[in-house]
Formats: structure tokens, sequence, C-alpha cells
């Protein structure tokens, strides 16, 4: 590449999206499930995996309109609250969620810049790094 010329990335054009909720829990458990959407109804599909799961449960949110400004979303808040405690984080401090460091590792690891055969590859590829990853960075101090 000559100085001053702007690098040049493969892109395949594809606008096609994942979402993903993510869960992880003080003894390393986690969880994630995908969806084509993110909003309050695939949020509270997957809170009722999660409690089914872990029954008592802290949950660490930020202000997404899909966690906050849900009425379903905040009077399932409400009639669990026995069950489930939020902490709200604050606005704009990405920084503060863990689970923004386990996003920032599966970019790194399934994207870093590569261009995947088909997004079901990269699917694919996305679940088995959430599964089988350590994600030290998250739970272990340096």
């Amino acid at each position: 590449m000559q100085k001053g010329s702007k690098p040049r990335r493969i892109v395949t054009g594809l606008h096609t999206k994942i979402h993903i909720f993510g869960f992880l829990s003080e003894d390393k458990k986690r969880m994630f499930m995908s969806s084509d959407k993110i909003n309050a109804k695939q949020f509270l599909q997957a809170m009722y995996k999660i409690k089914a799961k872990f029954k008592k449960i802290i949950l660490i949110l930020d202000s997404a309109p899909w966690h906050k400004k849900s009425k379903k979303v905040q009077a399932y808040f409400k009639k669990n609250r026995r069950e489930i405690k939020i902490i709200w984080l604050p606005k704009g401090c990405p920084e503060m969620n863990p689970v923004e460091e386990c996003w920032r590792q599966a970019k790194i690891e399934v994207n870093g810049g590569r261009v995947h055969e088909s997004f079901d590859k990269m699917k694919e590829e996305l679940k088995n790094f959430l599964k089988y990853s350590p994600l030290r960075r998250i739970y272990d101090k340096d």
C-alpha cells in the first residue's frame, strides 16, 4: 500500500444481521440466544429461558429500549421482583457492562477483518465462539 492511500477491505454487501442476548453468571455459566430481531418481545423470550435456568437473578442492564421502555418488560420485572433484581447501568457507560467485553472478543475472534464464506458459516462460528471460548478477560484478573 502506498503512503497516503486508503486501506481497502473486502466486503460482501450483505446487510443481514444477527442479534445476541447474553447472560453471564457469577459462577462462569453463560447463556446466549440469537434472534434476527432485537426488541422487547425477543428480550422477554430470553428472560423466560434465563429465569427457568437460574431461578434467582441479578440483572445488570443498560438503557436499551427493549430493557427499559417496554411496558410488557417492566410488568414482567414487577411481577417477578422477588426472583429478579435489576441494576441499571448509567447511560453511555458500556465499559461497565461485562457482556460488552464478550461482544468485543467475539468481533475480534469471529470477524477479525475476515469475510466469511456465508452468513450461516459466520453464525456457526459465532455460536461456537460463544459456547466454547474461555472468555478469560471477563472473569479473570490480569
